[in-house]
């Protein structure tokens, strides 16, 4: 866990959520994103 949670969205971002992990196959993810949430075991 990170001692800082503090987080700032950068102005390139559309959109953003926060959600739970079972709930990430319901969003429209692009490929790069898929693979990384795969990897940490979240997809």
């Amino acid at each position: 866990m990170s001692a800082n949670r503090d987080v700032t969205i950068n102005e390139e971002f559309d959109d953003y959520a926060w959600v739970k992990a079972e709930d990430l196959k319901n969003y429209d993810l692009n490929a790069a994103t898929r693979v990384t949430l795969s990897l940490k075991g979240l997809l």
